[in-house]
This record gives structure tokens, C-alpha cells and sequence, in this order.
């Protein structure tokens, strides 16, 4: 069975919840395994505050490689994601979304971070505009964000490359 079908087989069997709690799937044949940070679930969705996924390393790809096959396979996302940095010498790269959603005063966007070829973590946030900041550096906060539970899955798979 593949960490995919482990965490739709968790998500059907555990109860929904208002509470905040970590959601933990691993798949011990592949290496693999999701950490899910959810501020409230039911049945169809939850909202998280962050998703981690880990993956053994494949031989065949680099953190350059990663990120871009990420930019263009990641669609459960409000926003497509580009990468914004690869700094190679530490094996990390940013990825965000290209084209952050606009509200009065403020920009919420998608983060993701790439560390070697072996770990992605998703978060979002939500930051004030230049305009509203007077020209200062905006400050971001981490806010949650909503995903159904087969947009979970397949967000899963696109970072996991499979």
C-alpha cells in the first residue's frame, strides 16, 4: 500500500474533529510519510496550518529538478506555485504561489520548502500589502488553509513525485 492510499485509509477511519491535532501516515515499503498540522476536519476537508512530506531520496533528481516538477504538478492549490530560489550549497529550495491572492490590505499565498530531495513542507500565509505597510518590508503571519480531502491526497502524491 502507498502513503496515498495509508492516509485515505486513516482519513476514512478517523473521527472528524474541531480540535487541533497532528494527523502522522508513514509507509515503511517506500520510506515515506506525511505529518499533517490540522486546526479542524470532517468528513469531505480539513483546514491545516502545515503539511510535511517525506520521501526516501531518488537517485535520479536533484533539489533543482524536485522544484520544478513540483511548480508544475502541484494543482490542488489555490494558486499554481513557481519556484522562487534554489540555493544549492544547502540543498533547499522556495517555491510559492505565482500569482498571490489580493485582498483589500492584504496577499495570502502558499510556501513551500524543499529541503534536499527528501522533504517539502507546505504553509500559507498572509501578509500586508506594500500599500497598506507605507512602503515597509510586510509583515506575514501563518494562516491556515482549506484543502477536501482528495485534494489533500492528490497535493500527497504531486510532492511525493509519484
Amino acid at each position: 500500500m502507498t502513503l496515498v492510499n495509508n492516509l485515505r485509509q486513516k482519513l476514512a477511519e478517523s473521527e472528524p474533529s474541531a480540535q487541533r491535532h497532528d494527523l502522522q501516515v508513514a509507509d515503511a515499503e517506500s520510506g515515506s510519510a506525511v505529518t499533517l498540522a490540522i486546526v479542524q476536519r470532517d468528513a469531505m476537508s480539513c483546514l491545516a496550518l502545515e503539511l510535511c512530506v517525506r520521501r526516501a531520496a531518488p537517485a535520479d533528481q536533484d533539489i533543482r529538478q524536485w522544484a520544478q516538477r513540483i511548480a508544475a504538478r502541484v494543482t490542488s492549490l489555490l494558486e499554481p506555485l513557481q519556484v522562487l530560489e534554489i540555493d544549492s550549497p544547502r540543498h533547499q529550495a522556495l517555491l510559492r504561489s505565482a500569482a498571490p491572492a489580493e485582498h483589500q490590505e492584504s496577499v495570502t499565498y502558499f510556501e513551500v520548502i524543499l529541503d534536499g530531495t527528501t522533504s517539502a513542507v507546505v504553509r500559507r500565509y498572509q501578509a500586508t500589502s506594500l500599500q497598506a505597510n507605507a512602503g515597509a518590508a510586510p509583515r506575514r503571519t501563518q494562516v491556515p488553509f482549506a484543502l477536501t480531502h482528495e485534494g489533500l491526497l492528490k497535493l500527497v502524491g504531486d510532492l511525493l513525485g509519484v
